[in-house]
């Protein structure tokens, strides 16, 4: 097969999830330290919160992709659909705080097991640090 007409076929053939617009995504801020035998140093990096964690709804919308133990067959009726029409959506500061309970303040991170909403309660918030570059840690 011509190696022309192949690429095309395969860039149709991938599918990404969508990005979601409704809120913007604001990473909190944490100090921590890194040791080897030399000493320990002081550093700066950020935590970003797990997309299982984060709301799914179908793009440019508020319908919620997956409620309760179940996927929206209206938007998800099979994996490539689901990423073409549902979006993952940002977290900034005040959802940090008042959807999944995690606040920082220096090198201090806080995790809520429960936080009640006005939408139900959220359990668990797993999270990641990344360094300064955005790799995580």
């Amino acid at each position: 097969m011509n190696k022309f007409f192949a690429l095309p076929l395969l860039a149709a053939a991938v599918s990404a999830q969508q990005i979601g617009t409704n809120t913007s995504e604001q990473h909190l801020e944490l100090g921590y330290q890194t040791c080897d035998s030399n000493g320990c140093q002081s550093n700066q990096g950020q935590v970003v919160l797990d997309s299982n964690w984060r709301w799914v709804h179908n793009v440019g919308g508020y319908t919620n992709c997956y409620t309760g133990a179940e996927w929206n067959s209206q938007y998800c009726s099979n994996n490539k659909e689901c990423a073409e029409k549902c979006a993952v959506d940002g977290v900034d500061q005040q959802t940090w705080r008042d959807t999944y309970g995690v606040s920082s303040t220096g090198s201090d991170l806080r995790l809520n097991f429960v936080t009640n909403t006005q939408y139900g309660a959220n359990v668990g918030s797993r999270t990641y640090l990344m360094d300064k570059k955005g790799h995580y840690m």
